[in-house]
């Protein structure tokens, strides 16, 4: 099973799905830590693209290495804001 690609925008599942498909592919493949990035970062596009590419820049001129936790994080914070992730457990809380 392949993952989409993703493109950005405003849509915390989609992300949380994307991820998911990602990290499933990557145990599925004994993917190395050190390809992980490579693999994500290949199936960007557009915003998504564009957002990772500078913050990438970002954090490389700042000394950080970007490991798959690193990206994982980014993209979270980017694209599944606290406050939305906050909604979510409320709500998760609320079923139970």
């Amino acid at each position: 099973n392949k993952p989409s690609h993703f493109d950005g925008g405003y849509n915390p599942e989609k992300l949380e799905l994307w991820i998911k498909q990602i990290e499933k592919i990557f145990r599925a493949i004994n993917c190395p830590d050190n390809q992980k990035v490579n693999y994500a970062e290949f199936m960007l596009v557009g915003e998504a693209k564009c957002w990772w590419d500078s913050t990438r820049r970002l954090l490389e001129g700042g000394g950080i290495i970007i490991t798959w936790e690193v990206f994982r994080a980014k993209f979270f914070e980017k694209y599944f804001p606290n406050d939305v992730r906050r909604a979510k457990e409320i709500e998760f809380m609320q079923l139970k």
